[in-house]
């Protein structure tokens, strides 16, 4: 047995490092008190193919206009955090979305978390140690026995294989997170987690909001259920979606009132089992960029996710800037199916796209503080690629591979979202870019913008030749990008099969299964450079993101997990600031 011994969460220190926040993005209604994101659009048919972090939730000018006065009360009264709303519940195993994880972080609690912007190693929350056997397919935890929900209801063993049985059973969007594993107690205090095949993320995944532990026994009585029927049968979405869910989570803040549209309202915990929070309301306001921008300069205790780098250099005023690499990534991949893509399926035609491409001008378009893409995996991230890694533009050896493709293998249709921005930073303006890149190679591109709800249609029916997306990570371990190798859920949307590059699918196994830190990062770097030589993918850039806050409060900075950490913000002066 491996033992990971963690420091306790009020030692634990917050890393000041700058982390990625959050994106613009679009949303859509339909009747209910749920909005679903047409980039999270549900994918109940799949299990196999999630709608991922790997499909950017993105959004236009057009997103929440939600209005209200910018923050006026004193700092410890209240916290006002202005963002674009990507939501589709609160219940916190169905939700998978930006906006949600923001607000369950700071309601729910799970078995560890990542403080501040520091995903390099999960840390104690509901758990204060865990133990992984040598071949990292059983994970024993401990739980905190001094942990309790709102109501005051003691956090047992019990409560965490409920949450996570009903996460694995709704089939949700983070059900796949479960997938291969199974959990069972080990007396009131200590639960085991198995999986079928080596998993080495497993304390990386059960970070992740949508693994948050509820309390089982309040949670049944307001209709959830563990089941595996679960997905036909749990009725609880509309009471973890409202104010009567107090004493469901064990977080500082508990939910008082959730408008799907405009704005959310937390309250202190009336029984916070680690002390009372530092602000007794925290507001959640659906806000378009610009307003954030205007609100942030003359509120009061407020934090904006949304404000573009361009307007970052702009704002003036008593506000602190945050600015770090995004946490969601531009990317384009081509399938390789030769009857369904004659063209991108050639080898000779990705070469001449991979080489074709100017990174730096791409770069550029993507705003100010912007960074190229070495890999699929973000620079902030354990095992991201060096900078010396990064592909280069080559356009002589461009020109040579698209003319030994030979004929009838120009013509090139880049599909991309229309409806959607990334940090400010539109997929036309970067889709433009490419197409004049690869015109120069002797390509004839074709630009096809459609709605993000079409495109992710296509895209997991894998009846996209050429596109241009975001990508994102969905837990905080270099792994969580395997399912790219040939064969995974994501490789199986351009078609790349195990056969075609059988060292990528083995040096993603050994990375999986490795349990040392180190050589993970080591395994997944090898397997990312050979991706960057063989893989139908094409790693683009990183726009900057930025979390704008007032002078009265510390503690505001992206959090590449949670968007932003509620829970760590505090009142400038206060002893824990």
């Amino acid at each position: 047995m491996r033992g990971n011994r963690l420091p306790s969460s009020e030692s634990a220190a917050v890393d000041t490092e700058k982390g990625p926040g959050m994106e613009g993005r679009r949303e859509h209604s339909r009747k209910g008190n749920r909005r679903p994101v047409t980039a999270r659009a549900r994918n109940t048919a799949r299990r196999a193919a999630p709608a991922s972090m790997a499909i950017i939730m993105g959004g236009a000018v057009l997103a929440g206009c939600g209005g209200g006065p910018a923050g006026a009360g004193k700092a410890g009264d209240m916290l006002t955090v202005d963002t674009a709303f990507v939501i589709d519940s609160l219940d916190p195993q169905r939700a998978f979305t930006p906006t949600a994880f923001v607000v369950d972080h700071a309601v729910y609690q799970t078995l560890l978390t990542y403080p501040g912007s520091d995903v390099k190693r999960a840390q104690p929350s509901l758990a204060t140690s865990f133990q992984a056997d040598a071949g990292a397919k059983r994970y024993t935890f401990e739980l905190d026995r001094g942990a309790r929900f709102a109501d005051g209801t003691p956090v047992t063993s019990a409560d965490v294989v409920f949450s996570l049985q009903r996460l694995a059973n709704l089939k949700a969007n983070g059900s796949y997170l479960m997938d291969g594993i199974t959990v069972r107690a080990d007396g009131p205090n200590k639960v085991v987690l198995t999986s079928k095949e080596p998993n080495a993320a497993i304390p990386a995944i059960v970070a992740n909001p949508a693994t948050s532990i509820v309390n089982s026994e309040l949670a049944k009585a307001h209709g959830a259920t563990d089941s595996p029927d679960a997905a036909k049968t749990d009725q609880a979405e509309k009471w973890f979606n409202s104010g009567e869910s107090t004493g469901a989570g064990s977080g500082p803040y508990v939910l008082t009132k959730y408008e799907s549209g405009s704005q959310i309202t937390l309250k202190s915990s009336p029984k916070p089992w680690r002390g009372a929070p530092p602000f007794k309301t925290v507001i959640v306001r659906n806000m378009q960029a610009a307003a954030q921008a205007t609100n942030v300069q003359r509120g009061k205790a407020e934090v904006a996710l949304d404000v573009s780098a361009t307007d970052t250099r702009r704002i003036k005023g008593r506000v602190t800037v945050s600015s770090q690499a995004s946490r969601f990534t531009f990317f384009a991949f081509a399938n390789v199916d030769a009857q369904a893509s004659p063209v991108t399926a050639h080898p000779r035609v990705r070469e001449a796209i991979r080489y074709g491409l100017d990174h730096d001008g791409i770069t550029r378009v993507t705003g100010p503080g912007a960074a190229q893409m070495t890999g699929v995996i973000p620079s902030w991230m354990p095992g991201s690629l060096p900078r010396s890694s990064a592909v280069k533009r080559d356009l002589a050896r461009a020109k040579r591979a698209f003319q030994a493709a030979g004929p009838g293998k120009d013509r090139l249709t880049l599909d991309y979202p229309s409806d959607l921005t990334l940090q400010g930073v539109s997929f036309s303006a970067v889709a433009a870019k490419m197409q004049q890149n690869l015109q120069q190679v002797g390509f004839k591109v074709r630009l096809r913008g459609s709605p993000i709800a079409i495109l992710n249609e296509k895209q997991t029916a894998g009846k996209i030749d050429f596109g241009l997306l975001g990508r994102g990570a969905d837990f905080m371990d270099g792994t969580a990008y395997l399912n790219m190798s040939p064969g995974g859920f994501h490789a199986e949307r351009v078609h790349w099969t195990e056969s075609a590059a059988p060292d990528v699918v083995k040096l993603a196994g050994q990375a999986r299964a490795e349990l040392d830190d180190a050589k993970r990062a080591g395994l997944v770097r090898q397997w990312q450079a050979r991706l960057n030589e063989v893989g139908p993918y094409f790693p683009l850039a990183a726009p900057q993101s930025s979390v704008v806050s007032t002078k009265d409060i510390a503690g505001a900075i992206g959090s590449p997990q949670y968007g932003i950490d509620i829970p760590a913000i505090r009142p400038v002066g206060d002893s824990a600031a």
